[in-house]
């Protein structure tokens, strides 16, 4: 029986829900070797001073800093030498009036002496010890206890243990350290088109590979905690109430994805009803509306829905919370950039959005936000975001140019130096695989390109489009840097290719629309008159495929994509691909590599490639 959405709990009340739901921290003692990666549970206080002793710091001569003054390079001060001090020994001697000792660096500082004087400023003969440059109190010497006094809290709770802090640990002396202990979280994914990945890499028509159990294990894993992951769960009430209940047994937290919405089909919210506590079922949020809190035996259930976006979004919103409250890790563990809006973006109203945007850095406007969402179910959407804007419920509409806060996907705010938009190419694919640049290539077609470079957001796009169509798009202070030409043509399994690919009703395959290969195959259909069912692939590989399949008569690619492959071609022309960048950010470091690099290639003479010199 269909059940409708209860009355859907705005992202406030949400979250006030999620209170309820909790894990107690525990601590446990771990090793000093296995801390890393930890949560400090309890704060540490040094039960030692560091240095335990006054130090050198340099090698040279421990000294009285009175009996250097006076000293130039021109006429020295020379002192007796009175023996050799070396780390790791209490010294017996001690510095008297008119003495130097010598001493390494980390050496005891003996008695007597108040300062070291670099051996770089000193000269040793015949038992003197020549000073060329004068010496102040306490130069180049470590007090006992300047680096850390015993009582000292060297460490607070909640502190991540990264190398740094396992060396300060090290430093005065401790051997196990109290660590927050990783809550288990039990994953469960919902379906009966759900499959997991397999060698054969292949699916029947209707099922999908499962995104949703590995994209929240690395999740929870990066989080902290430990992820267990269940046996994938049909669309059947009993077997998926089974492996829930197991979960709720097992582990501190169970999470699932999938079957969250009010089907019939959908059994989650009934499963967590029957079997424990119901605390929410629907949220005014997009992505993420069909999503349920509970509890069953007391562990806190959280069913994501098993659109991919929606479970990560949501993890972010709602899972990681409980896991850094469990783990007893301060701070909200996301960070916020304010940025330039660089495109108009709608909003549905009535649920707060959460949108998906990627970030560019423009000279003169500073940070820039540009929409990346491909629509419901695409994992790339978050793959290529580097944050998201919050839209809240009663606004319809976030203008370009307005400043928004942009909440981060990382802790660490971070996004590419260089931002490639436009044709796929194989030189650019060596271009990039190449380039000592952290660069996010959106290889989405030439025309795409042209809106990107037009709107302000591409650093640079690879461009494969008439003349006639680039100027439609106005393009205002851009610069082409490079031009070359592309051999295009056809592969197909047999050599007859007349027959093969020009008859009534033949299937060929090409790149996506807006992309140059295509436009130029369209061109080609049109003017000979070809009835052909053009279909597109994302890449040449997949355009290949296709064909060696039997799914198609033959594939229309670029002669530099498969020329390694040995495969036979048929050469139809050559198209021409511009690259283009705006001017206002042609300096940018990442962008004159990434230019060189592409430059490299072309001069490495790939076949079916020519260029101007």
């Amino acid at each position: 029986m269909r059940k409708q959405f209860r009355e859907l709990a705005g992202l406030d009340e949400a979250l006030e829900v999620l209170e309820q739901l909790s894990i107690e921290p525990t601590v446990e003692q771990v090793d000093l070797e296995a801390a890393h990666g930890r949560i400090l549970a309890i704060s540490i206080d040094a039960q030692i001073d560091v240095p335990g002793f006054d130090r050198s710091i340099m090698d040279g001569y421990a000294v009285k800093a009175a009996d250097t003054v006076g000293a130039y390079d021109d006429d020295p001060v020379e002192l007796i030498y009175a023996g050799k001090i070396v780390p790791g020994e209490r010294p017996e001697l001690e510095v008297a009036t008119g003495e130097a000792a010598e001493i390494a660096t980390g050496a005891v500082i003996p008695a007597g002496a108040d300062a070291v004087v670099k051996v770089e400023d000193t000269a040793r003969s015949d038992g003197l010890v020549s000073i060329y440059r004068p010496s102040a109190p306490q130069e180049y010497t470590m007090a006992r206890g300047a680096d850390i006094a015993a009582g000292d809290v060297v460490l607070r709770a909640g502190m991540h243990l990264d190398a740094r802090r396992i060396g300060l640990l090290a430093a005065i002396g401790v051997d196990t350290v109290p660590v927050t202990e990783r809550p288990s979280v039990g994953i469960i994914s919902t379906g009966s088109e759900i499959i997991r990945p397999t060698e054969q890499n292949r699916l029947e028509p209707g099922e999908i590979f499962d995104i949703n159990t590995f994209s929240l294990s690395s999740a929870i894993e990066d989080a902290g905690a430990i992820a267990e992951i269940y046996p994938h769960a049909e669309d059947d009430y009993e077997v998926i109430r089974d492996t829930f209940e197991q979960a709720a047994t097992a582990c501190d937290l169970v999470v699932s994805s999938g079957s969250t919405s009010a089907s019939e089909e959908d059994v989650v919210y009934r499963i967590v009803e029957d079997a424990g506590e119901l605390l929410l079922h629907g949220i005014a949020v997009k992505p993420g509306k069909p999503t349920v809190f509970g509890s069953i035996d007391g562990t806190p259930v959280l069913g994501m829905p098993g659109n991919p976006i929606s479970a990560l979004m949501n993890f972010r919103l709602f899972v990681s919370p409980i896991l850094r409250e469990a783990l007893g890790i301060r701070g909200g563990g996301v960070q916020t950039v304010e940025a330039t809006v660089a495109l108009d973006m709608d909003s549905v109203g009535g649920r707060t959005q959460l949108s998906p945007v990627g970030l560019v850095e423009d000279p003169e406007r500073g940070l820039l936000a540009y929409p990346v969402d491909k629509g419901s179910g695409a994992i790339t959407s978050l793959a290529d975001a580097d944050g998201y804007l919050t839209i809240p419920a009663d606004v319809h509409y976030v203008a370009a140019g307005t400043t928004e806060q942009i909440t981060t996907l990382d802790e660490q705010v971070s996004y590419p130096e260089v931002l490639l938009c436009g044709d796929p190419c194989p030189v650019l694919e060596r271009a990039v695989e190449g380039v000592d640049t952290d660069l996010r290539w959106l290889d989405s077609g030439g025309i795409d390109g042209l809106r990107k470079l037009r709107d302000g957001i591409a650093d640079v796009a690879a461009i494969a489009v008439p003349q006639s169509t680039r100027a439609d798009y106005e393009l205002e202070g851009v610069e082409t840097v490079l031009t070359y030409q592309r051999e295009l043509g056809w592969v197909t399994k047999s050599t007859r290719r007349d027959e093969e690919l020009f008859t009534d009703g033949a299937t060929v395959v090409t790149l996506p629309r807006q992309t140059g290969v295509s436009n130029w195959l369209n061109a080609l259909a049109e003017e000979h008159g070809w009835d052909l069912e053009i279909q597109d692939r994302p890449s040449t590989e997949g355009c290949v495929r296709a064909v060696d399949t039997g799914e198609v008569n033959g594939a229309f690619v670029v002669r530099a994509a498969i020329d390694e492959t040995g495969r036979s071609f048929e050469s139809v022309g050559w198209d021409t691909l511009e690259l283009v960048v705006a001017e206002s950010r042609r300096d940018k470091p990442g962008v004159t590599r990434f230019i060189e690099m592409v430059k490299h290639e072309l001069e490495s003479g790939t076949s079916g490639i020519t260029h101007d010199e």
